[in-house]
Order: structure tokens, then sequence, then C-alpha cells
């Protein structure tokens, strides 16, 4: 007969390490657990290492890290409640954590645009100050300065199709522009707007800031012939017949094979009230 009297033995050493680590937390002994378990794939023991270091962790970027990565390992096994909460307080200690923001978008972006858009201005807002405090790296790495471009535009589109704020909208795609002047879709995006409300004033000004930031290299040729099209289109519109040609006629020597150029030069040429009648 089996002798059932002998100690429980753990089918599991890992857990027996998180469990001895819960009685008695420790930095080294959090470090070395930690990476166990991501190499193991264990992610509801790198949760618990995690959330049961992080309210230790006396720096809070670092404490901020634990919870963020407790709270991704919760996305993953599907504990969305525990997430959250998990993810919030990394944020509440670092708003610049991308990790915990990303992830915590994923969750409350779909449902709820108001708690997505508040999450992304912290983190622009935390990035602003940071760099303004003695000391702060006045020229951020270009990773940085695309991420926060790209969080603008996200910004702004939640504003413009969710939440019913164009000018909080406008204002982001401008910074977007701003920190990534070779990326024009948020000027694109800024001049639909501005279109829509029918601000001729502004798709104007931002057309040409775009033309400004596009130099006189001969590679942008083809992207200058559209503005200025653009621009020629535009000042026909609101009756400025002398600036349609200017734009126009520069749209045609970059391409002459567009039609459409061609096309809306004779329109302003056939004018009636174009210099008089005459041809330029």
């Amino acid at each position: 007969m089996s002798d059932d009297t002998s100690p429980h033995l753990s089918l599991d050493p890992l857990e027996d390490r998180v469990m001895a680590f819960r009685q008695a937390p420790e930095a080294r002994s959090f470090a070395e657990l930690r990476q166990t378990l991501r190499d193991a794939g264990r992610g509801e023991l790198l949760a618990d290492v995690c959330a049961t270091w992080a309210p230790h962790e006396r720096d809070p970027l670092r404490a901020a890290d634990a919870w963020s990565e407790a709270g991704e390992a919760m996305v993953v096994l599907g504990e969305t409640t525990t997430a959250v909460e998990y993810l919030r307080t990394a944020l509440d200690l670092d708003p610049t954590n991308d990790r915990a923001a990303d992830r915590l978008l994923e969750i409350v972006e779909p449902t709820d645009p108001a708690h997505a858009v508040e999450i992304i201005e912290a983190e622009l807002a935390a990035g602003d100050d940071a760099r303004r405090r003695p000391g702060g790296n006045a020229k951020p790495r270009p990773e940085v300065v695309a991420r926060r471009a790209a969080q603008h535009k996200r910004a702004a589109e939640l504003w413009n199709d969710h939440l019913g704020r164009v000018d909080r909208a406008l204002w982001h795609y401008q910074q977007a522009w701003k920190l990534d002047p070779s990326d024009t879709s948020a000027l694109e995006s800024a001049r639909q707007l501005y279109t829509s409300l029918g601000d001729d004033a502004m798709v104007g000004k931002l057309l040409q800031a775009e033309l400004d930031s596009l130099g006189s290299s001969p590679l942008g040729n083809a992207r200058r012939a559209r503005i200025r099209f653009e621009l020629g289109s535009l000042m026909l519109r609101t009756g400025d017949l002398d600036k349609a040609a200017k734009h126009l006629e520069e749209a045609a020597k970059m391409d002459a094979t567009a039609l459409d150029v061609a096309e809306k030069l004779a329109e302003v040429y056939s004018h009636p009230n174009f210099r008089d009648g005459q041809l330029a």
C-alpha cells in the first residue's frame, strides 16, 4: 500500500519559485525569475511575479515597466479587467510608457474614444514636460519623434471621427506635421477638414506650407506640381486669377504632360476677367 502521509511535492518547479518569491520579493531574484518565466512562456506566472514586485520597486519608471508587463501578460490571458488595472497603474507612474499605452489603447479605443484620447494626450504632455525640464533632451531620438507624430495623428482622428472637436483635431494634425514635415499626410488631413469647413484661406496656407517645406530639389517636382495645381485651382475658385495663373504655369513647367493642369490653365486664360481678356 502507498504511504499517503508523505509531504506533497509540486510537479511545477516554476510555481514553487513564484510562491517563494511572493514570500520574500527581492530585486535580483525578480530579474532572474522574470527572465526565466519569459523564456518559458509562462505568462500567468510572469504577471504574478511582476505585479508582486512592482509595489516594492522604488524607481517609478522601473515600477511602471513591471506593471506594464504584468498588464500585457493579462491581456494575452484574456483577463481584461485586471489588465486594465495594471496598465493604468503603469501609466499613472509613467505616462510615457509606450508599451502600457499601446496595450491599454488596444482595449479602450474601440469602445471609449474619450478615454483613448486622454491616454494619448497624457503621453504627449508628459513628453513635452520632460524636455522642458533642466537637462531634458532638447533633440529627441528619431524614433521618439516618429511616435509622437503618430500619436498626434491618432488623437486627431479620435477628436474628429468620434468626439466632434474639429479644433482639437486640427491642432493635433498641425503638431504632427511640425514634428515630421517629411510626412505630409497630417497636412493633407488638416486641409480636408478646413475644406469641409469652407476655410479656403487656411487650405491655401497649408498648401503653401507644404510647398515651402519641399525646397527646390528636382526630386520633388512631381509633388510640387500637384501642390501648384491645387493652389491654382483654389485661387481660381476664389477669383484671384493672377495667382491662379502663376501657380498653374509653374505646375505646367514641372509637369508638361499633366492634362488637368493644361485644362485648368486654359480655363483661367479664357476667363473674361483675366488680364482684361488678354492671354498670358
